[in-house]
């Protein structure tokens, strides 16, 4: 989108007009989810502006930089969470049909992680003297590592998985594993299964994470903890 647009002007005589018009071009334009959203305008100003940024750090062009400051507004960010008892009552709905469902839903309010990092979770990874998990950089959205508490909630969580490895699938490196071994790559079938079960509905995997920021401010605990 950007070389379609920019692709015959001179980026040193670019100006905020030009940024401005490219952006309103693109939220008049249409996606395969739908209208283009500010925030895709936005992922795609800024990687003009890292271009700019560069050719005038590591090659010495002499050029401004006219998206600097002109980012789009964005709309607030989805704030869906569950109260305790739909929380409670989605864990024995699932628990019901698939017990790793209901231990990945308690970990994930539990713990604040995402689908993948979850996921994807190794127990070379376990530290359950120590009480912690660890992310590298790989494994996170934000590309930096981090050690994820373990509270006693969490840790019955995955004393509850090493008992269904060690009876199904000893060698497996996966908290989330299939009993053959093979990792659980998605649950969004399921988890849809388990939330319509349960009565709860417009309510999304990623929505545990604001469950859990919801569960911990109601106990006291700031966001930024």
């Amino acid at each position: 989108h950007l070389t379609r647009f920019f692709r015959s002007r001179n980026i040193g005589e670019l100006k905020g007009f030009d940024v401005r018009a490219y952006q309103q071009q693109r939220l008049q334009q249409e996606s395969p989810k739908g209208p283009v959203k500010p925030a895709t305008v936005n992922r795609e100003t800024a990687l003009l502006s890292s271009a700019i940024n560069y050719v005038r750090s590591e090659l010495d062009w002499d050029i401004p930089n006219p998206v600097s400051g002109r980012a789009l507004v964005e709309p607030e960010g989805r704030d869906r969470h569950l109260s305790l008892a739909q929380l409670s009552a989605l864990i024995r709905t699932a628990r019901s049909k698939h017990s790793y469902l209901a231990d990945f839903i308690e970990l994930a309010v539990q713990t604040g992680c995402r689908k993948q990092e979850l996921l994807g979770l190794e127990w070379e990874r376990v530290d359950l003297t120590r009480e912690l998990f660890y992310l590298q950089g790989r494994h996170t959205k934000s590309g930096k590592r981090r050690s994820i508490p373990i509270n006693q909630t969490a840790r019955a969580v995955l004393l509850r998985r090493l008992v269904f490895r060690a009876e199904y699938c000893p060698g497996s490196s996966w908290v989330f594993a299939h009993p053959n071994g093979d990792r659980i790559k998605d649950l969004k079938r399921s988890f849809t299964t388990a939330c319509n079960s349960a009565g709860i509905r417009d309510f999304r995997i990623h929505d545990l994470r604001h469950t859990c920021a919801s569960l911990a401010v109601s106990e006291g605990v700031p966001l930024t903890a």
